[in-house]
């Protein structure tokens, strides 16, 4: 009997240690893929290198999108695209760009001037994205 309590107590023990070990390595181990593993949108990173570009924000029930992504390639503007599907992304970019959620819906296209945002035109015609296009080539 005595032997059977000895072995309860090491399985206790054993399992107690396995279940703190458990609990602190898995908070470390989502800190290093944060940290480490998951990279900024390239939005993020010319916003942070002060680049001059487009950013198209899109989704997939956007019928406009593809026509507007071959309007700013016509262009030649460096572009990036955001999905708004992928909300943590989109989130965290927009908050960068000083945006608020509420105000931007896909079709977007934002300039973005020198890591800063300059302006914007939300949902229009195609013609008037052409034009916002147009106009955004004479102040370059």
């Amino acid at each position: 009997m005595d032997k059977e309590t000895e072995t309860d107590k090491l399985v206790k023990r054993f399992s107690i240690g396995v279940i703190i070990t458990v609990i602190f390595t898995i908070p470390v181990i989502i800190f290093i893929i944060n940290k480490f593993i998951y990279k900024d949108s390239s939005i993020i990173n010319k916003v942070n290198n002060k680049d001059t570009f487009v950013v198209l924000v899109k989704d997939s029930k956007c019928k406009k999108c593809s026509k507007l992504k071959e309007l700013i390639i016509d262009s030649n503007y460096s572009y990036a695209e955001l999905n708004q599907e992928d909300t943590t992304r989109y989130n965290k970019t927009i908050k960068k760009l000083n945006l608020s959620t509420d105000d931007v819906t896909a079709p977007t296209i934002i300039y973005v001037n020198k890591g800063k945002t300059y302006s914007f035109i939300v949902n229009a015609s195609m013609k008037d994205f052409k034009e916002y296009l147009d106009y955004l080539k004479k102040i370059r």
